[in-house]
């Protein structure tokens, strides 16, 4: 079963360095199993996506 999320990081300058880089930490740090996927477009951060997997003991 999995869990999607999308979320716009930084577009037109609009989030410093800092703010992506703080972004990314919070998205591992609430993941237990999944994957994250950053989109880039020109050198910056435009979307993080993660996608969260559960898994239930049998």
């Amino acid at each position: 079963m999995t869990d999607q999320q999308s979320a716009v990081v930084d577009r037109k300058d609009s989030a410093p360095r800092a703010a992506v880089l703080r972004a990314v930490e919070e998205a591992i740090a609430g993941l237990d199993y999944g994957s994250i996927i950053l989109t880039v477009h020109g050198a910056r951060v435009v979307q993080l996506d993660v996608t969260r997997r559960r898994r239930f003991a049998d």
